[in-house]
């Protein structure tokens, strides 16, 4: 039973890994520039740590940064590292200072991910000594890139977190299963009696 247990849970993983890297894949490939920008590893393993501040989805994050590494023209362990450190910062954040789940500190928290994974992901290229870095580093576009990457990611993951609030309080059983003289001015059904 336990092995059942276990394999279950890498299934999941597995599962789970593969979506992320398809639909960055997806989205980096196919998609118009400005949406093209969005970074679905960052929305995915925050719209997580805004339900279970399980800091253990970081674990996670290391295969799927993992794959987009191999798909990526950069030197190898940069892409890694910069996702790594920067989402355990934004991890700790969120479970030390940033407690409160409202929209602006769902959309904060992605603005900081995505700027912090940047500057680390550059200050990895110069570090390493990548020739183009330089080229990217004084890039006129620089800014402005940043600036689409951060805002559509962070947008992105407060739409997610939204809908996803949305659907916990449409799905809880709180919600169908009112005490009889509590039905809010709706007409009461079988479902209120129980």
């Amino acid at each position: 039973m336990i092995f059942l247990k276990r394999l279950w849970q890498f299934i999941k993983i597995i599962f789970f890994v593969a979506v992320i890297v398809l639909t960055q894949i997806f989205v980096i490939n196919f998609l118009p520039f400005p949406l093209s920008a969005i970074n679905i590893a960052v929305v995915a393993v925050l719209w997580y740590l805004m339900f279970s501040l399980d800091l253990q989805i970081l674990f996670l994050v290391i295969p799927v940064a993992f794959f987009l590494e191999i798909f990526s023209a950069e030197s190898f362990g940069i892409i890694i590292s910069a996702l790594v450190i920067s989402l355990a910062i934004v991890g700790w954040v969120l479970s030390s200072v940033f407690t409160n789940r409202s929209p602006l500190i769902v959309f904060l928290s992605g603005l900081i991910s995505v700027v912090l994974y940047r500057v680390l992901f550059f200050v990895g290229l110069l570090i390493f000594g990548d020739a183009s870095a330089s080229i990217i580093w004084s890039s006129q576009n620089l800014l402005s890139n940043l600036f689409y990457e951060s805002v559509l990611t962070a947008s992105v993951l407060v739409i997610s977190y939204l809908i996803t609030l949305l659907l916990i309080k449409k799905f809880r059983p709180e919600y169908i299963n009112l005490v009889p003289g509590e039905h809010y001015g709706r007409q009461k059904t079988f479902l209120h009696y129980r």
